[in-house]
């Protein structure tokens, strides 16, 4: 009887021991699965921080059209307000041109031009 309780007092602290530390590791993960989830927040915080500077670096005109004149450079750093380029609608282009008198009998208006 004696060697039997002995092993049921053992068993029992060892039932114990083994819980304490189921305890401690479920604490221990819960940490580490906060600290994981602080490190997602933070890289989210940045990607969204990343896409918004990105988006600040795309110019988008008024209007569709055509660009007719470039006063920058690709890659070259602007400041607000500053004009970038010209650009023109292109059903409202007017074009101003000398022709020689004997090609004016061959043009038409509302002609492509090549």
């Amino acid at each position: 009887m004696d060697a039997l309780q002995s092993q049921m007092a053992v068993l029992e602290s060892q039932i114990i021991e083994a819980q304490t530390y189921r305890e401690a590791a479920k604490a221990k993960q819960a940490l580490e699965l906060q600290q994981i989830d602080t490190q997602i927040d933070q890289m989210k915080t940045q990607w969204n921080l990343a896409r918004e500077e990105w988006e600040n670096t795309q110019i988008k005109a008024p209007f569709t059209g055509i660009i007719i004149e470039r006063m920058v450079e690709p890659g070259q750093v602007v400041q607000p307000g500053m004009v970038l380029m010209k650009i023109a609608d292109p059903i409202h282009i007017k074009v101003v041109a000398q022709i020689a008198q004997e090609d004016a009998i061959s043009i038409e208006s509302g002609a492509r031009s090549l």
